[in-house]
């Protein structure tokens, strides 16, 4: 009689873990979800921004030659 008891118990705390629990995990992988989303939204605007040809401020013919690099590499992706 007591193991009986005791598998309805397990029974009855393996539901309610898993309606507890379940859920939790599954929030966690949409938050995890919507993180890693955020995350490649912001490297994706930071790398606009590092390679943007605005980004090299000096005024040698150096840094020139980096601006038009870069304003080239940014019409080749438009063309594309």
């Amino acid at each position: 009689m007591e193991l009986t008891t005791f598998q309805g118990e397990l029974r009855a705390f393996e539901a309610r873990y898993l309606c507890i629990i379940g859920v939790r995990y599954a929030e966690l992988d949409e938050l995890e979800a919507q993180i890693a989303e955020a995350q490649a939204r912001l490297q994706a605007i930071l790398s606009e921004w590092v390679s943007a040809p605005e980004a090299v401020k000096q005024e040698w013919v150096s840094a020139e030659l980096v601006r038009t690099i870069r304003k080239i590499a940014q019409a080749e992706v438009r063309l594309r």
